[in-house]
């Protein structure tokens, strides 16, 4: 399973199923229309405890995959440069490109579409 899911790691539906499993939830009773950030996933498995601990090595595979793909970006050549010192001179307004992008959503079906883009396919 972890060598199977672990290339979808960007794709924000799986992390709460992962995480429904862990925890023995029920995924059914997860609002996946809504945002996924740290305090949804908080209140969504607050006062859970650990069930199946399996699914452990999964997640890491998924998150060390993640990590991969983030530092091998970095590194090609057409990524944004970081510059070790700060600008000087006045502190301008940062551009679109710069902030910080919205809150991805829990959407299958969104994931989905992305994913469809990325690869040129037709999501019937």
């Amino acid at each position: 399973m972890a060598d199977s899911l672990k290339r979808w790691w960007d794709i924000t539906t799986l992390w709460p199923i992962c995480f429904s499993i862990l925890f023995g939830y029920d995924v059914a009773e997860i609002d996946f229309g809504g945002n996924f950030s740290f305090f949804n996933l908080l209140d969504i498995f607050k006062g859970c405890k650990i069930v199946y601990p399996d699914i452990l090595p999964v997640m890491a595979a998924m998150l060390q995959r993640g990590i991969k793909d983030v530092v091998r970006q970095s590194e090609h050549p057409d990524s944004p440069r970081v510059d070790s010192e700060p600008p000087s001179g006045p502190r301008t307004r940062p551009s679109a490109k710069e902030r910080r992008s919205r809150a991805r959503s829990m959407d299958l079906r969104e994931a989905l579409e992305d994913i469809c883009k990325l690869f040129h396919l037709d999501l019937q």
